[in-house]
């Protein structure tokens, strides 16, 4: 006869989600990518008033011509940005609710308690990451960038020698899948 095993004691973790584990290791890399975002917009301004401005190098044709395309350049560095962010926050959501689930499914429904009434209670461990997207999405669409993307920047300096707008130069980012994936229970 074999000797009977003694059950293990139950075993519930604290929650993943409230040590930090977003904020510590998701963050810092969509964060890095806003401030990419926020300097490329920038330049992109710096440029446009150099542009406008005449000032040198920009009062010769090929000055004008390189800082046009370091402008177009800028700008799809922010679209690119963008739709990274856009991808990255989407997915370590996606991969934080998996997660949750995955430990409500072995028994600890901690990390899913957590993400679906914690916001209630000002516990929103998503929140770092939709701050961030929606600071990309700020930047993106700023009045004065819009301006500048969607103008004829021959009205500014003629040397630009093109009257495409930026906007038209630049090519949109996408990483999704062109059909939502629906996630049970969020």
């Amino acid at each position: 006869m074999n000797p009977q095993l003694e059950p293990l004691e139950d075993r519930n973790y604290p929650s993943f989600l409230l040590a930090g584990t977003v904020q510590q290791f998701l963050v810092p890399p969509v964060s890095a990518a806003v401030v990419d975002m926020q300097q490329a917009s920038g330049d992109l301004q710096l440029q446009f008033n150099l542009l406008a401005s005449f000032s040198p190098p920009n009062n010769t044709p090929q000055g004008a011509v390189t800082t046009f395309g370091r402008m177009v350049g800028d700008w799809q560095r922010v679209l690119s940005d963008r739709a990274a962010v856009q991808a990255v926050v989407a997915t370590d959501t996606l991969f934080i609710q998996a997660a949750a689930q995955a430990t409500a499914n072995e028994g600890d429904p901690i990390d899913r308690l957590v993400l679906q009434f914690g916001p209630l209670f000002g516990i929103n461990p998503l929140a770092p990451l939709n701050n961030l997207a929606a600071q990309a999405n700020a930047i993106a669409s700023n009045p004065q960038s819009q301006f500048i993307v969607n103008s004829n920047l021959l009205a500014f300096n003629p040397l630009v020698q093109t009257p495409a707008p930026i906007a038209t130069l630049t090519t949109p980012v996408s990483f999704f899948a062109p059909f939502p994936v629906p996630f049970p229970f969020m």
